[in-house]
């Protein structure tokens, strides 16, 4: 069973969010643009415990509706600076709102990268034949596709769902909108969750 997490944006609390990771030794992906309102130093000591992938320049809705050689600025531009800034290889792209085809993914390969992650939720199953469409599992947040159900419970059903099927749980977030509104709770009791599972598989080696 493979057991994933990231955060997105760069955002303002991205640092209280991995004291919260770190409480439950969890690892995650922050994928941060150049943009971004955390200064270098804090993206450098999230490197420290982190993995950091790339998310563009400018964070543009829609990378479908630039052209070709803004693409490219976008993607190789981000990737250089966070390899600058903290001295890691960058190897994961997530696409700004999920945004993407044919063409973006070939620009995301162009640019040197070995994987990317989209935003479709609910899945329990990752074709790594095709690592630039990886799909996610849980999003922190309350939406449509959850029918009123809150993410917490949905974490729990998920991952007893991807250990039956020795699949893939991919959990992620954005720290503002976790301060927004107010599920920092919700937020923690679903890493105690996780962690467990984690924990398990790790141990075993699935």
């Amino acid at each position: 069973m493979d057991i994933q997490l990231s955060c997105d944006d760069g955002g303002k609390y991205d640092l209280v969010a991995a004291n919260f990771l770190k409480k439950y030794n969890l690892p995650c992906t922050f994928y941060i643009p150049n943009v971004s309102v955390i200064t270098g130093n804090q993206i450098k000591k999230l490197a420290n415990d982190f993995e950091i992938g790339g998310h563009t320049v400018l964070h543009f809705p829609d990378l479908r509706k630039l052209e070709d050689i803004v693409v490219d600025y976008e993607i190789v531009e981000n990737r250089k600076f966070l390899q600058e800034l903290t001295g890691q290889e960058i190897t994961s792209f997530c696409y700004p709102r999920g945004g993407y085809d044919n063409k973006i993914i070939e620009a995301v390969k162009r640019a040197g990268y070995k994987e990317a992650r989209t935003v479709k939720v609910l899945q329990t199953k990752f074709n790594k034949n095709k690592p630039f469409e990886k799909p996610t599992t849980i999003h922190a947040y309350h939406r449509k596709e959850y029918k009123g159900k809150n993410f917490t419970s949905l974490t729990e059903k998920y991952l007893k769902k991807a250990e039956k099927e020795n699949g893939y749980f991919h959990f992620w977030f954005h720290s503002l909108e976790l301060y927004k509104f107010k599920k920092w709770v919700e937020f923690e009791n679903s890493l105690k969750i996780i962690s467990k599972y984690y924990e398990k598989h790790r141990n075993h080696g699935n």
